[in-house]
């Protein structure tokens, strides 16, 4: 039985909460290290995100 989106990523996350590991620690800094951007540092950010995921997602339908 799946899911609905919003009850995985919760269990997702609280998991990640609930347990510290490597992986939690750098998702953290990650976000500490975001948040400590100014406003043009986050847009620079979010705009490198956006291109990775759409040259990944056509990289995907070219090897598909």
């Amino acid at each position: 039985m799946f899911l609905p989106v919003e009850d995985e990523v919760g269990e997702v996350v609280s998991k990640l909460v609930d347990e510290s590991n490597p992986f939690y620690d750098m998702i953290i800094d990650i976000m500490h290290t975001f948040n400590n951007l100014d406003d043009k540092g986050q847009e620079i950010i979010c705009n490198f995100t956006s291109d990775l995921v759409d040259r990944m997602a056509k990289r995907n339908k070219q090897d598909n």
